[in-house]
């Protein structure tokens, strides 16, 4: 934990860790968006979503390792995935509704 926050609080601009885990975070997440949806390709506004998704939660999770809370990492990864926006669930999970 402390190797994060060091790395967060300590690296800027273009090359900063939050920046370079959010694109890392955005491929992985695409590629099990292509996966579960079986595609070649992924349509123009998942995509859109889906960096929206991704950067708002690589900078939550952030947040929360850098801040004292009263939130375990249980509770966290619940509200990360409640606010999976409804138009990628149905790539990510394969009883979700469209």
């Amino acid at each position: 934990k402390n190797f994060l926050i060091n790395a967060i609080e300590h690296t800027g601009g273009y090359d900063s860790f939050i920046n370079n885990i959010s694109k890392v975070n955005l491929k992985v997440f695409l590629d099990s968006i292509k996966s579960g949806g079986n595609l070649k390709t992924i349509p123009s506004d998942i995509i859109i979503i889906s960096k929206i998704y991704v950067y708002g939660t690589v900078c939550m999770l952030c947040e929360w390792l850098i801040d004292e809370n009263d939130i375990n990492a249980d509770d966290f990864v619940k509200m990360l995935e409640y606010s999976l926006p409804t138009p990628l669930k149905k790539y990510l999970y394969e009883s979700a509704e469209s």
